[in-house]
C-alpha cells in the first residue's frame, strides 16, 4: 500500500503542476485566439500532456498538509550496546526493569510531543489524517482501474465490431493510396477495410493500423473519397495514433482532474484541425472549399453514437465550425511553423520540465498549530522520498536476518566468507543522521571472547572520514546520555600509515578521550561501489588509567576478510541467515521497528499487536516479539509473547505484554484464586476500567534506601489474549495509564 500511495501522491503533483500549465494555456488561448496556429496550440497542449505524464517534479514547496499527513507516527527511542563501549558482550538487561531514562535523553529524543498535547487528541487526530491519505489512494485507484477499463471495453467492443469488415476491393481507391504512401515515402501500406454499420470513417491501431470505411461511402463521389482517405492518412503520417493513445493513459492517472479532460478536448480539436492544415497543403489553396463541403457534408450524414478513444474519425466529436472557421482561413504556407516558433517551443518546454509542484504529504506545516497538533518536523525524520520509514526509530537498530537488515538499509552490500575463528553474532542499522545509516556487524568467537580475533565491520555511503565520524559519536553518545556523562569529550579521526600489501584502502584511527575515559580504535577501509567498507582491526580502551580490554587483528588476516568480500547469495563458508531454532533459544525472536516487523509479529502471534506509540505523553522506548519463559524449545512446546517498554519518570519504566498464551497460568489463577505466585505470594483485586474487568496487585519491595518502592500489576483478558501492565519503581496505582493501553488498536 505504500508504494501506491507514494504513486498517488507523485500523480496529485504533476496533476496540480499541470493544472497551472493548461490554465495559463487556456487563457493565452482564449485572449490571442485568432492570432495562434492551431499547429502551435497542439504542440502546446501536447508538451502539457507529456509534463504530466512523467510523475517527476522538480519541485517549488508548497505544502498540502492539511488534506494529506504522514504515513506513520514514527517514535524516537534510545537503546545502547553496553559491549561495544566496554567490550563487553551484549546484555539483556539493558531492556529490563534496569533502564533509566534521563531528561537528557528525552530532550535529545528525535520525537518531542508539545507538554500541552494528550495522546487522545494529537494522535487521534493524526490517524484520522493518515486515513485520509489511505482513503483518498484507494478512490484513485478505483478511479484508474474505472477509466481503464471503459478504454479497453471501447476498444474490444469495436474489434468484435468490425470482425465483419471485409477488406476494399477497389482497385481505384487501392492505387490511390498507393500513391499516397509512395509520395510520402512511407514503408508501410494501411489496409483499407469496408465495415457495414459505421457510421464515421476511423483509422485505428498503433502497432497496425488499419482504416476503416463505411458501407455508405461508395455512395460518394470520387473526390470526396480522397478526402476522406487522405485525412485519415494524415492522421497516420502525423502520429496522431500515438497521442491519442497518451491522451487514454492521461485520463486514466488524472481522470480527478477536470481541466485534465478539458485538455484532451481541447487537443481533439487542434488535432483534427492540425489534420485538415496538412490535408490542405497536399490539395492546395484552390480545393480548400471542396475539401470545407466534403466536412460538412458528411457531417449531415452521419451522427457519432460511439466515441472510441483508441480510433481517430473523421467526423469525431469535434466542432465542425471551427474547422470549416480554419479552412476559410488556409493561404498556402500560412501556417508553417517559422523558426521563432520553434524556439518558442523549445523555451516552453524547458519551462515545463523543469518546474513542479510538491504535496508535502508527510510533513505538517508549523504555521497555525494548535496546541492538539504534531509537529512532524519533530515526530518523524523520515519523509515520503526516504529509504525506509520506522515505527520506533531508535539510533541503534538490532537485526537478527541479514536480509532484513539489507532491505532495511536499502543498498546491496557484502559481506565476508572468511572471518577467522568467528561469528557474526550481532547486526545492527546505525542512525548517522536523518538521512544515512550504516549497516554494523560484530564478530566473535563462539565464547564471547573479544580478546581473540573478533572484529567489527561498518558499511555506509559516502566519505569514510565523515561517516565513521558519525557511527563513533552516535554509539558514544548514547552512552553519555544514558550513564548522565559529559558531552565535552574529545574525538578525533585521522588516517594512520598502515598500509596492506595488494588493497587499495585507508587505515583510519579514532580516539575518544574524556576525564577518565580513553578509547584507541584502527579501521581498514576501502570503497566498492557507493558504499564504503571499515573493519576495526584494533581497540584499545583504558578506564581511570588502567586497560579495560585491548584486541587486536593482524594486517595480514584483514587482507584475507577483505578479499574473501561476496554478494549475500555468493557465500558459501559463513552462515549469516536466520535461524529460527536459534533465535527461540535466545528468547527474542525479533525486535519491532517497522510495520514489516509488525506484520511479522502478527503471524506468529496470531493476532494483529497493540502497539501504541505514546503512552502517558511518552514515546515508546522499544517493542519485541519473544518466546515466553515457559517455553519449551528443545520439546517443541513454545509461545510467543509481545512486549512494549515505555518511560514513565526519571525511575521507572512500563511494561505491557500481549500474548495468546496465559503464562504460567498466571491469569487463570489469580482471577479464579484472587492470588498468584511469584517468588512469593501476591494477591490481587478485580477491578473495573472503562467498563473492562482487570486484576491488580502490587509487589513491595526493599532496594536497601526505600522500602515502600513497588511494582504495580494489571492483568486482563479479551477475546482470547491476555494482556498486563506493569509499572515499576511506583509509588501507587495508575488507572488512568493502563486505560490507555485497552483503549489502544492495532497498527494498521
Amino acid at each position: 500500500m505504500k508504494i501506491l500511495e507514494q504513486l498517488f501522491l507523485n500523480f496529485l503533483e504533476t496533476s496540480l503542476t499541470g493544472t497551472i500549465f493548461i490554465l495559463t494555456v487556456l487563457f493565452i488561448f482564449k485572449i490571442f485566439n485568432k492570432q495562434i496556429n492551431v499547429r502551435i496550440k497542439h504542440i502546446l497542449c501536447f508538451l502539457i500532456l507529456l509534463r504530466i505524464l512523467v510523475p517527476i517534479n522538480p519541485y517549488i514547496d508548497i505544502s498540502f498538509a492539511h488534506l494529506l499527513r504522514s504515513y506513520d507516527n514514527v517514535k524516537e527511542t534510545q537503546e545502547y550496546n553496553d559491549r561495544e563501549f566496554k567490550g563487553m558482550p551484549y546484555d539483556n538487561a539493558l531492556k529490563s526493569n534496569d533502564i533509566l531514562k534521563s531528561d537528557e535523553i528525552k530532550k535529545n529524543n528525535n520525537i518531542y510531543l508539545e507538554n500541552n498535547l494528550t495522546n487522545s487528541d494529537g494522535v487521534k487526530e493524526y490517524n484520522h489524517s493518515v486515513n485520509i491519505l489511505y482513503i483518498s489512494t484507494l478512490i484513485w485507484s478505483l478511479g484508474v482501474v474505472i477509466v481503464a477499463l471503459v478504454f479497453n471495453m471501447s476498444v474490444i467492443k469495436f474489434k468484435i465490431f468490425s470482425k465483419s469488415a471485409e477488406k476494399i476491393n477497389n482497385n481505384e481507391i487501392e492505387q490511390y493510396m498507393y500513391s499516397l504512401i509512395k509520395n510520402k515515402n512511407l514503408k508501410r501500406n494501411i489496409p483499407i477495410y469496408i465495415c457495414n454499420g459505421m457510421d464515421s470513417p476511423c483509422i485505428i491501431g498503433i502497432i497496425k493500423p488499419k482504416i476503416y470505411l463505411p458501407q455508405y461511402i461508395f455512395k460518394l463521389d470520387k473526390e470526396t473519397i480522397r478526402h476522406v482517405l487522405l485525412h485519415e492518412f494524415m492522421h497516420y503520417k502525423r502520429r496522431d495514433l500515438y497521442i491519442n493513445f497518451l491522451s487514454g493513459i492521461l485520463l486514466a492517472f488524472h481522470w480527478f482532474n477536470p481541466l485534465v479532460w478539458i485538455l484532451i478536448g481541447k487537443m481533439k480539436i487542434y488535432r483534427e484541425c492540425a489534420c485538415d492544415l496538412s490535408v490542405l497543403e497536399i490539395l492546395g489553396e484552390d480545393s480548400s472549399i471542396d475539401y470545407g463541403m466534403t466536412i460538412i457534408n458528411l457531417s449531415k450524414m452521419f451522427f457519432n453514437k460511439n466515441n472510441l478513444n483508441a480510433r481517430l474519425e473523421f467526423k469525431g466529436n469535434n466542432k465542425i465550425r471551427e474547422r470549416i472557421e480554419m479552412i476559410k482561413r488556409f493561404k498556402g504556407g500560412s501556417y508553417k511553423i517559422t523558426l521563432a516558433t520553434a524556439l518558442g517551443c523549445m523555451l516552453v518546454t524547458t519551462v515545463l520540465f523543469t518546474t513542479g509542484i510538491k504535496v508535502n504529504a508527510l510533513n505538517l506545516d508549523n504555521e497555525g498549530k494548535g496546541n492538539n497538533q504534531i509537529d512532524t518536523e519533530k515526530v518523524t525524520q523520515t519523509n515520503i522520498d526516504d529509504k525506509h520509514e520506522f515505527l520506533i526509530d531508535s539510533d541503534t537498530k538490532i537485526y537478527n536476518d541479514i536480509d532484513r537488515l539489507n532491505n532495511v538499509f536499502g543498498e546491496n552490500f557484502k559481506l565476508p566468507d572468511f572471518t577467522l575463528e568467528t561469528l557474526p553474532k550481532m547486526k545492527e542499522l546505525i542512525k548517522i543522521d536523518d538521512n544515512k545509516n550504516a549497516v554494523k556487524i560484530f564478530f566473535y568467537n563462539k565464547d564471547y571472547d573479544i580478546s581473540k580475533d573478533s572484529f567489527t565491520l561498518q558499511i555506509f555511503n559516502g566519505d569514510v572520514l565523515e561517516g565513521l565520524t558519525g557511527v563513533e559519536k552516535s554509539t558514544f553518545n548514547e552512552r553519555i546520555q544514558l550513564d548522565k556523562l559529559s558531552l565535552d569529550y574529545q574525538f578525533n579521526i585521522e588516517e594512520n600509515f598502515d598500509k596492506i600489501d595488494g588493497l587499495y584502502g585507508k587505515c583510519i584511527t579514532t580516539t575518544i578521550v574524556d576525564d577518565d575515559f580513553e578509547r584507541i580504535r584502527k579501521y581498514y577501509s576501502w570503497n566498492d561501489g557507493d558504499l564504503c567498507y571499515c573493519i576495526k582491526y584494533y581497540q584499545l580502551t583504558k578506564i581511570n588509567g588502567e586497560i579495560t580490554d585491548e584486541n587486536s587483528i593482524s594486517l595480514d588476516n584483514i587482507k584475507k576478510i577483505v578479499e574473501s568480500f561476496k554478494n549475500l547469495d555468493e557465500l558459501n563458508n559463513i552462515d549469516y541467515k536466520f535461524n529460527m531454532k536459534n533465535q527461540q533459544k535466545a528468547g527474542i525472536l525479533r525486535d519491532i521497528y517497522d510495520k514489516e516487523d509488525l506484520r511479522y509479529a502478527s503471524d506468529i502471534l496470531g493476532f494483529n499487536p497493540n502497539m501504541p506509540l505514546q503512552i502517558n505523553g511518552e514515546p515508546i522506548e522499544f517493542a519485541e516479539l519473544s518466546v515466553t519463559t515457559d517455553s519449551n524449545v528443545d520439546e517443541n512446546n513454545i509461545n510467543y509473547e509481545m512486549y512494549n517498554c515505555y518511560s514513565y519518570n526519571e525511575n521507572s519504566i512500563l511494561l505491557f505484554t500481549q500474548s495468546r498464551h496465559d503464562i504460567l497460568n498466571k491469569y487463570t489463577n489469580a482471577k479464579s484464586k484472587g492470588y498468584f505466585y511469584d517468588n512469593d505470594k501476591v494477591s490481587v483485586e478485580s477491578i473495573k476500567i472503562d467498563n473492562k474487568d482487570i486484576l491488580r496487585y502490587s509487589k513491595y519491595y526493599d532496594n536497601g534506601n526505600n522500602s515502600d518502592l513497588r511494582d504495580a500489576g494489571y492483568m486482563w483478558e479479551n477475546d482470547g489474549i491476555y494482556y498486563s501492565v506493569t509499572i515499576s519503581n511506583t509509588d501507587g496505582y495508575h488507572d488512568e495509564i493502563v486505560k490507555e493501553f485497552i483503549d489502544s488498536n492495532p497498527i494498521e
